[in-house]
Formats: C-alpha cells, sequence, structure tokens
C-alpha cells in the first residue's frame, strides 16, 4: 500500500492517511453552491475522497488518526464570505447567518475536521515562503498562507488554482476545470 493516491503527487499514502486534505477556498464554495460552475467536479472530489478515506479509517490502528477533509479559519471565513455574495460563478447568495450555518452542517460530519493553526509555525513557514519566492503578487496571499498551512501540517491541498504550482508542494492536487485540447 505504498502507492499514492490518484492526483498526489511526492508524498507516501501514509502522510495523507494519517493527516488528509486541505481544500482550497475554491473547493468548498463549489462544493456547497449546487449552481456552482465546477460544482460536480467538487462534489466528485468530495464522494471519491470521503470513500477512500473512510476505507483507511476502517484499517487504522489505535495510535492512528482518522483522516479528515480539513477546514482552517482562513478557508471557513473565505467560504462564509464568498456565500453571503451574489456573482455568476459562485450562484445565489445566501445570508450570512445562514452561510454559517452552512460551514457549521459540513463541519459536524465525520469527514471533515478543523485545523487549528499554531501562529509560531505558520509564520516560521510563511518567512520562508516569500525569502523563496520574493516576486509574489499580493494577490496570491492567502495561497502562500494556504500552501504555508498544507506544507506545516503535510495535508494535500486541493484546488482548482494552478497558481499552486509555484510553491512546489509535496502534495497537491489540482482539479482540471477545463477539458485538455
Amino acid at each position: 500500500m505504498n502507492e499514492l493516491r490518484e492526483g498526489s503527487v511526492g508524498l507516501t499514502p501514509a502522510w495523507s492517511r494519517v493527516r488528509g486534505d486541505l481544500p482550497d477556498v475554491n473547493i468548498w464554495l463549489a462544493l456547497v453552491q449546487p449552481f456552482h460552475l465546477h460544482h460536480e467536479l467538487a462534489k466528485a472530489y468530495w464522494q471519491t475522497t470521503s470513500a477512500q478515506f473512510a476505507q483507511e479509517a476502517s484499517e487504522l490502528t489505535r495510535d492512528q488518526i482518522e483522516p479528515k477533509i480539513h477546514f482552517c479559519r482562513t478557508t471557513m471565513l473565505g467560504m462564509v464570505r464568498l456565500l453571503s455574495q451574489t456573482s455568476k460563478l459562485y450562484g445565489q447568495a445566501v445570508s450570512l447567518k445562514d452561510s454559517f450555518a452552512i460551514y457549521e452542517r459540513y463541519l459536524h460530519l465525520p469527514e471533515v475536521g478543523f485545523m487549528a493553526e499554531t501562529a509560531s509555525t505558520v509564520d516560521a513557514m510563511l518567512s520562508s515562503m516569500h525569502n523563496a519566492l520574493p516576486q509574489l503578487h499580493h494577490l496570491l496571499s492567502t495561497d502562500v498562507y494556504l500552501a504555508a498551512l498544507a506544507k506545516i501540517y503535510r495535508l494535500r491541498l486541493v484546488t482548482f488554482d494552478r497558481d499552486f504550482k509555484r510553491f512546489e508542494l509535496p502534495d497537491c492536487l489540482i482539479i482540471e476545470t477545463e477539458k485538455p485540447q
């Protein structure tokens, strides 16, 4: 069982099985908005990963941690904020109260976890990434943070955003939104 999960790069499944995934805000948003342009892609990711994690969890020993699909503070707040806005991509806006209710419904699912970031380790990784990639555009600040978080906690970052390739993460799944020509 030393094969990587489909779409994974660089890490053995032990890390993914122990830690799980960190979906980008764009994955969460597409998943919870049925009219989102990429809803079916996000739903396919969710179904495949949830089933795989459930299978892996059934094989764990007592001292191993169940795999989860994780929120972090940034992805939770980003999803809630975007759910309360109307756009062609995001679908129909919902109230802030309903946006938080959607988040809480997902958070209480057994396959979902919440990453409690520690400032000191994330700050150290952010500093390291900024030094390695000094010419980053200011609009990538959230991406840098999520990449640093995924790297520190050895999570597979899952996104539709090809910009994450620049971070050379040890485990990253970029879900293609366009069919190759």
